[in-house]
């Protein structure tokens, strides 16, 4: 009886283990709007191992992977390590995403480490890259401030609160 489990314990273990997969993901930067019809920046998940099924590289994934909140685009394998979501709209700024995966996304072989990700979208940013003292010769009274301000997403000059900006610079 002993040799019996001793031989089925030595045969289990002789077995080849699913392997544990391991990614990165890859946040999107700000889209680049200074630049004529740019495009959102797409998220990348790359994987320490060939996880895709080879069909299905370079071809949408229209099921097996979701993200919460939903944003519209479309899902493909890149290479077979290399998984990119590109979105049909501008990322919202400073959202977190969580994108969950399914097993039949993936090789039957392989198995994650972890299920899912998540990953944020570019935060707002404001910096002052110049700032001028003006006093007016004639006009001892006649004082002013010039300032060039930029901004990573665009912004409505209609509802810039300079003096927010100015308390977050100096506190």
């Amino acid at each position: 009886m002993i040799a019996a489990v001793s031989a089925s314990w030595g045969w289990y273990q002789s077995q080849p283990r699913p392997v544990a997969a391991k990614f990165y993901v890859t946040s999107p930067a700000r889209t680049e709007i200074e630049t004529k019809d740019a495009k959102p920046n797409p998220v990348r998940i790359e994987f320490n191992l060939s996880v895709a099924p080879l069909a299905a590289v370079d071809k949408e994934i229209t099921q097996g992977i979701s993200t919460t909140p939903e944003v519209a685009g479309k899902w493909r394998w890149e290479a077979d390590r290399v998984l990119v979501f590109q979105p049909r709209d501008d990322w919202p700024v400073g959202v977190e995403y969580r994108v969950s995966f399914q097993r039949s996304l993936f090789v039957s072989n392989v198995r994650l480490e972890e299920q899912g990700a998540t990953f944020h979208t570019a935060a707002f940013a404001a910096a002052f890259e110049e700032a001028r003292f003006y006093q007016d010769p004639v006009d001892p009274n006649g004082r002013r401030i010039t300032a060039t301000l930029r901004f990573s997403h665009p912004v409505d000059p209609a509802q810039l609160d300079i003096a927010s900006l100015l308390a977050a610079h100096v506190a």
